[in-house]
Formats: C-alpha cells, structure tokens, sequence
C-alpha cells in the first residue's frame, strides 16, 4: 500500500506521462476515462495500465530510499 505522500507522487507522475504523450484533451475526458465502471474496471485500460506504472514506479523508488 501506499502512503499518502506516495500516492500523490504517482498521480503526479501518471498526469506527467499524460502531459507528455502531448494530449490536450480537456481534463473531464480524462477523468472520464478514469472512471470505474459497473464491473469494477477502469473505462479505459490502457489508462489504468499507465496508473499502475506509475505506482510501481514510485513505491519502488521509495523502497531504494
């Protein structure tokens, strides 16, 4: 799990990672896209795909500390 100051860090660095792709969609569609759906899953995989890169990222990171 991950500690409050760890779960920013990665939500920092997913939106940094979507920054960077050079989307310039509104940010309603990316939560959109965010959003859970009735079975439980994310509306767009590949987002949540990058969301759990990005945790594993920063927990890791912190573990090297």
């Amino acid at each position: 799990m991950l500690t409050s100051d760890e779960a920013l860090a990665a939500m920092h660095r997913f939106l940094e990672m979507y920054w960077e792709r050079g989307s310039s969609e509104e940010i309603a569609m990316l939560l959109g896209s965010l959003s859970i759906q009735p079975d439980g899953k994310c509306a767009d995989p590949a987002l949540w795909n990058d969301w759990m890169q990005c945790v594993q990222e920063i927990a890791g990171r912190n573990k090297r500390d």
